[in-house]
């Protein structure tokens, strides 16, 4: 989410998916919905970390998502 988030079309459906995004296990869920919303790169912040138990599930497959460094993964290859 950024300032403009809440000028964005259906902004509760948009929490909604950022919510399964963060919290799925299911790698074809989460790229469907980064597709979606055209995503690059997911952040995955202190505050995230806390909310959505430490990890994002998904991302160890090397196939959709390259770690750029730190918590910040780069999508690819969808």
């Amino acid at each position: 989410m950024d300032n403009n988030f809440l000028l964005a079309p259906n902004p509760l459906k948009r929490i909604e998916d950022i919510n399964i995004i963060y919290s799925t296990g299911s790698e074809a869920i989460a790229l469907k919905l980064l597709k979606n919303y055209n995503v690059k790169y997911i952040y995955f912040s202190d505050n995230a970390q806390k909310l959505y138990e430490d990890k994002l599930k998904y991302v160890e497959d090397k196939i959709y998502f390259k770690k750029v460094r730190g918590r910040i993964y780069e999508v690819i290859n969808y």
